[in-house]
C-alpha cells in the first residue's frame, strides 16, 4: 500500500471500507512507515482533545442570559436619551421652503426633442453567443431595454 492510499484511508470519514482487509493493510504500511503513523497519532490526539474541548463546554440557558440582560438595557436608554439638536428640527422645514421656492423661481427646464434623440450602446453580451439582441429607449420610463433571444 502506497502513503497516498493509506492516507487516504486514514483521514476518510468511516465511510463504507473500499475493500474487506483494507484495516489490516492500512496497521501493517501504519507500522511500517513513520510518516503515516504520525499522522495517525497526530489525527487521535485532535479527536481526543476536540472531545474534551466540546465537553467543557456549557451552553448558557437563553431565558436566564435574556432577564439579565434587559435590565441593562433599559438603564442604559435612560442614562442616554437621544434628543435631536434644535438645528435639526429647523433645517429641515428651511430646507423644504428652499426646494419650493427653487421650483418657483427657477425657469422650466428646456424639454428634450424626442426625436433628436439617439442611443448608444457600447457593448451588449447575451449568454449564448448565437442570440440575436434588440436595443431600444422605452418612451415613457426613458429606459435602455436590451432583448435578447436565442435562436433554435
Amino acid at each position: 500500500m502506497k502513503c497516498t492510499e493509506c492516507t487516504r484511508l486514514i483521514l476518510s470519514d468511516g465511510g463504507v471500507p473500499p475493500s474487506p482487509g483494507w484495516q489490516d493493510e492500512v496497521a501493517a504500511h501504519v507500522a511500517a512507515c513513520p510518516d503515516c503513523r504520525r499522522l495517525q497519532a497526530d489525527l487521535a490526539t485532535m479527536w481526543a482533545t476536540w472531545r474534551a474541548d466540546t465537553a467543557q463546554v456549557a451552553i448558557p440557558d437563553e431565558k436566564a442570559a435574556w432577564e439579565e440582560l434587559r435590565p441593562l438595557l433599559r438603564q442604559s436608554a435612560k442614562r442616554n436619551p437621544r434628543r435631536l439638536a434644535p438645528l435639526l428640527w429647523i433645517s429641515a422645514p428651511l430646507a423644504a421652503a428652499a426646494a419650493f421656492a427653487f421650483v418657483l423661481l427657477n425657469p422650466a427646464v428646456p424639454t428634450v426633442n424626442e426625436s433628436a434623440m439617439a442611443v448608444h450602446a457600447d457593448y451588449v453580451e447575451a449568454g449564448n453567443p448565437a442570440a440575436s439582441t434588440l436595443v431600444y429607449v422605452d418612451k415613457e420610463s426613458g429606459w435602455l431595454v436590451v432583448w435578447a433571444t436565442e435562436t433554435l
